[in-house]
C-alpha cells in the first residue's frame, strides 16, 4: 500500500485498487514445492529483520532458499520476537501459518483451493463435491474444512478496508489486490450479498477507483483496462 498523489475530487478518501493476477499459470501445489519463490515478500520480511540483528546468516545473493530454510529463519525470529515490533510480530505470525506450522503439521487453515490446484473445474467437482459445490454456489458459511469462511473473509477484508481509510483522511491510497478480495470490496461497497451471483468483471491487472465521504462508501470506476491491450481476463472462466 503507497499513497497514491491524485486529486482527491469530490470526495475526502479515494483507493486505487489493482488487480495483479496469473490467472492461467500453472500452481503447484505448496506441500510440494522444494523452493520459495524469489518474489515472494517473505524475502523482504527477512532482509528487514536481518538488517536489524534479530536473525542471523540471511542473504539476498543466495535466493531461492528452501523451504526448510525460510521455516528455519521464522523459527529465529520467533524465539527472539521480543526484539521486534508490534507490527513485526503481527506480519511474522501470518509467515509462521504459512511455512512454521505447515511444516510441524499445525496449519489453521486447510484451503479447498490447494485440494484443487492443477484440477479443471469438472475435476474438482468429481474430486471435491462439497467443497466445490460450497465454491460455486457461494456459501459464505462452509468454511472449506477449517479454513476460512467467505463470511469471516468479509469480515476480515472490509475491517482493513475501513481501517485504511480512517488511517488517511483525504488521502489518495494505492491498494494491490486479488481478485477475492476485490469481490468483497465490491460488494461490501454496492451493499450486495456474499451469496449473490457476481454480475461485475475483475479484469487481470483492471484499475478500480473507489471512495469514502463520512460514512457513505462509493464506487466510482470499476475494471478500468483502458491501460492495458484489448482483451484483458477476468480472473474467473465465464
Amino acid at each position: 500500500m503507497i499513497l497514491f498523489p491524485r486529486a482527491s475530487g469530490r470526495l475526502p478518501f479515494r483507493v486505487f485498487a489493482f488487480l495483479l493476477l496469473c490467472a492461467l499459470a500453472p500452481i503447484t501445489a505448496r506441500g510440494q514445492a522444494e523452493h520459495v519463490e524469489t518474489g515472494h515478500p517473505v524475502y523482504d520480511f527477512l532482509n528487514r529483520l536481518h538488517v536489524r540483528q534479530v536473525i542471523d546468516g540471511f542473504s539476498r545473493t543466495v535466493l531461492p532458499l528452501e523451504r526448510k530454510q525460510v521455516t528455519q529463519y521464522l523459527r529465529e525470529a520467533g524465539a527472539r520476537s521480543e526484539q521486534m515490533s508490534v507490527g513485526e510480530r503481527e506480519v511474522l505470525a501470518r509467515y509462521a501459518d504459512e511455512f512454521v506450522a505447515e511444516a510441524d503439521g499445525t496449519q489453521r487453515a486447510v484451503v479447498l483451493l490447494v485440494a484443487l490446484e492443477g484440477l479443471t473445474y469438472d475435476e474438482a467437482r468429481v474430486k471435491h463435491p462439497a467443497g466445490y459445490a460450497a465454491f460455486e454456489g457461494r456459501n459464505a458459511d462452509y468454511d472449506f474444512e477449517n479454513g476460512e469462511s467467505l463470511r469471516a473473509m468479509f469480515e476480515r477484508v472490509t475491517g482493513k478496508l475501513q481501517a485504511i481509510a480512517a488511517a488517511h483522511p483525504g488521502r489518495n491510497v494505492v491498494v494491490v489486490l486479488h481478485g477475492g478480495v476485490l469481490d468483497i470490496i465490491n460488494r461490501f461497497v454496492r451493499g450486495n450479498s456474499l451469496e449473490t451471483p457476481r454480475d461485475f468483471l475483475i479484469p487481470n491487472a483492471g484499475i478500480n477507483w473507489i471512495s469514502m465521504a463520512g460514512e457513505a462508501w462509493h464506487l466510482d470506476t470499476w475494471g478500468e483496462t483502458g491501460h492495458l491491450e484489448p482483451g484483458a481476463l477476468d480472473e474467473l472462466p465465464s
